[in-house]
């Protein structure tokens, strides 16, 4: 596919990466560190919903072991972590895990504590990467209010995201 981009005069990149479910075969793809990657070998995974895995410390330690760059998707929709303090996530961001925020929870398409959580991960200036989340119309709409958001400035503005060009 990229040949065909190339030799048309079409000028993209295209990369072919994943987002990784945090499960047994993504830890076996650490171990035969098959994982696909965007970037400088950036990793983006997402947790369980409902409750911490116990080995996410020990699978971040290694990824960066291996070389990789890891990135907690949606890190204000884990309800596990919004305890008081955020220590866990402290514990990750200090382990070089880096996060990407769903633009779409700016907006309250969540739920309104994960909206807050969200504007606090923005306020202590933990957010690197934005992610669009994009499933169908109803998602686009909700982007497209997100995005206008004075909150979603303020993240464009810090200097702070890694892919700054989302919506450029």
């Amino acid at each position: 596919m990229k040949t065909v981009i190339s030799q048309s005069g079409i000028k993209l990149e295209l990369e072919a990466a994943a987002e990784y479910y945090f499960d047994e075969f993504f830890l076996k793809h650490i171990t035969d560190e098959t994982l696909l990657t965007f970037g400088d070998k950036y990793v983006l995974f997402e947790l369980p919903a409902m409750r911490k895995p116990p080995q996410v410390e020990e699978a971040v330690f290694e990824l960066t072991l291996k070389g990789y760059k890891p990135i907690l998707a949606h890190p204000e929709r884990y309800a596990y972590y919004q305890e008081p303090g955020f220590e866990s996530l402290e514990k990750l961001k200090s382990m070089g895990v880096l996060f990407q925020l769903n633009v779409l929870s700016l907006v309250g398409f969540y739920s309104p504590k994960v909206q807050k959580f969200a504007h606090q991960l923005i306020k202590n200036s933990w957010i690197d990467w934005a992610g669009s989340d994009m499933h169908n119309q109803r998602y686009f709409e909700a982007f497209t209010e997100a995005i206008q958001t004075s909150q979603y400035q303020k993240l464009c503005e810090s200097g702070n995201l890694l892919n700054n060009t989302l919506t450029a």
